[in-house]
């Protein structure tokens, strides 16, 4: 193995220097344009938290905006409800002041007018009839249930039971077969024919119900007065007289329809009432 040294400063000269000078390069001076992406950056790094301050404090500011509106738009609409909940139990009270005076205009419209039934019996008969008696007849006759047919409707399939079952829960309106029964005497069957067919006239009667039951001969109810002063040999040739009973259904027409009619015929309590209830706005039939 060989060594070898070497020593540099032994071949330098004595009298040999460095020159600083020469060999320093001196810094420059940066120019503006050198500056601006400095500046810049500062100018961005002082402005961005800046503007995200401002940006936070728009949103806040609109959050609280926005949560006070919408305060103020569930106020409105809690008092529209509460105004609605008014309305509903106005509207409520309505109805059933609705249904009160329909009820109240029912009761009114089935009422039988009998002072201006009897005063058109009176007008209606004939001079050579004498009426003896009047009674009312019949009522209001609930329909009866057919038991057979609800049976037979149940053996059906399904879509016809229920329809049997819903017309078995919707029961059909009561009849009212309320009528007269006139008994007395005429002087000819041409009167009794005569008052028949007035009474199938008259609008308070059902045309078609009006009937004559019976007929016949029978003496003639006179009575005479002072018949004590009358001459011994004196004698009376009373004539025979038609006996006879009509029935008449009454018309189930509201009393509202007969209205005029029973004004006319003197049944002035009736007649007022329905005035009432049509003046305060009740629809009558």
């Amino acid at each position: 193995m060989y060594n070898l040294d070497i020593n540099f400063l032994r071949d330098r000269q004595p009298n040999q220097s460095i020159d600083l000078n020469r060999d320093f390069v001196p810094k420059k001076e940066p120019s503006l344009a050198d500056k601006i992406p400095l500046a810049l950056g500062t100018f961005v790094f002082i402005l961005a938290p800046a503007i995200t301050f401002m940006y936070l404090k728009n949103v806040q500011a609109s959050t609280a905006e926005v949560k006070t509106e919408i305060q103020q738009i569930e106020s409105e609409i809690a008092d529209l409800g509460n105004q609605n909940k008014k309305i509903d139990a106005v509207n409520a009270e309505l109805d059933t002041v609705q249904k009160e005076t329909t009820a109240l205009v029912g009761v009114f419209e089935k009422i039988k007018p009998w002072a201006a039934i009897m005063q058109e019996v009176s007008d209606r008969t004939p001079p050579g009839v004498l009426v003896e008696s009047i009674q009312q007849t019949g009522g209001v006759v609930a329909p009866a249930s057919d038991s057979n047919a609800a049976k037979d409707a149940k053996d059906k399939d399904a879509e016809d039971a229920e329809d049997a079952e819903a017309a078995e829960a919707t029961p059909p309106p009561a009849t009212d077969t309320t009528g007269i029964n006139l008994a007395g005497v005429a002087r000819s069957y041409e009167d009794v024919n005569d008052f028949v067919l007035f009474l199938q006239r008259s609008p308070f009667f059902n045309r078609q119900q009006v009937h004559l039951n019976e007929a016949s001969l029978t003496s003639f109810p006179v009575e005479i007065e002072n018949q004590d002063q009358l001459p011994k040999n004196a004698t009376l040739e009373i004539p025979e007289g038609i006996k006879f009973t009509i029935s008449a259904q009454l018309n189930n027409a509201p009393a509202s329809q007969l209205q005029e009619e029973i004004e006319k015929k003197g049944s002035i309590g009736l007649a007022t009432r329905l005035n009432t209830l049509e003046r305060k706005g009740a629809t009558l039939k």
